[in-house]
């Protein structure tokens, strides 16, 4: 009797134990459940995410295969119906250029004793007996009618200086904005100004060509309807000289007797 007595207590420490082990196997059985849930969850996350990033794809047959080759479909950028596409700027009209030689009938000089030279160079200055004007006349007609004028610059070329222009005697050479008409005659010397010595021509005696801006002339000439620019030159200070060669510039003109073929320019640059 007290043999069975023992067997019976190891008896019931096994079965003591193996009531313990069953819920360690339950909470095992339940954890690896939750991972094999969350590896499914995560892998299933993985290739869900491989899906949309995946471009469209579409099949096209293929003559040398049997099997459909797959072709990218690139990805489309679609415009909001509120953006509008921009354009480029419209460029701006460039100038045209009229360039009018002078009248050779109608530029030379006239001198204080009633000379008149429309024959040779265009001649200022002065000796010991009279006084010598410049005059240059340029033809309108030639500029086509109904431009918008954006500058207009006068160039005569001095060829010479004789004796001392320039001088504080003479000073600078100046230049009047005048009507003369179609003819050059000993009453244009002292003919009334549009505009009186309006600017300098000339400084100095150095052979070249002299500049002068004359758009506001132009536009006067051209809004009061006259078909010709003319212009007259003389020295600042007019008063006789000591010497019979006297105080001169010479100027080319529309003849070209001084032979350096830069007859007087009238250029206008329009649209």
């Amino acid at each position: 009797m007290q043999v069975n007595y023992k067997v019976e207590e190891v008896k019931s420490k096994k079965s003591k134990v193996g009531d313990a082990m069953i819920p360690v196997t339950m909470i095992v059985l339940t954890l690896s459940g939750i991972a094999v849930i969350a590896l499914i969850s995560y892998f299933f996350g993985v290739e869900q995410g491989k899906l949309q990033k995946t471009p469209l794809i579409s099949f096209q047959n293929n003559p040398s295969s049997s099997s459909p080759t797959p072709t990218q479909i690139p990805p489309q950028t679609i415009t909001p119906s509120g953006t509008k596409n921009k354009t480029s700027p419209t460029p701006s009209p460039i100038p045209k250029t009229a360039i009018i030689t002078s009248d050779k009938n109608l530029d030379g000089f006239v001198s204080s004793n009633n000379y008149v030279n429309n024959q040779s160079e265009i001649r200022s200055g002065r000796n010991k007996f009279l006084l010598s004007r410049g005059f240059l006349s340029f033809d309108l007609s030639k500029l086509p009618k109904y431009t918008k004028i954006v500058s207009a610059t006068l160039r005569v070329y001095q060829v010479k200086a004789i004796g001392n222009p320039y001088s504080v005697e003479t000073g600078n050479l100046k230049i009047d904005h005048l009507i003369y008409g179609e003819t050059l005659d000993e009453t244009d010397y002292n003919a009334n100004a549009l505009s009186s010595g309006f600017t300098d021509l000339s400084k100095n005696r150095i052979t070249g060509w002299k500049e002068v801006e004359v758009l506001n002339q132009l536009v006067e000439d051209l809004g009061s309807g006259h078909k010709t620019a003319q212009f007259r030159i003389h020295f600042e200070k007019e008063e006789k000289g000591t010497t019979d060669s006297g105080d001169y510039v010479y100027f080319e003109s529309a003849d070209n007797s001084e032979g350096t073929t830069n007859i007087p320019q009238l250029l206008v640059k329009f649209y």
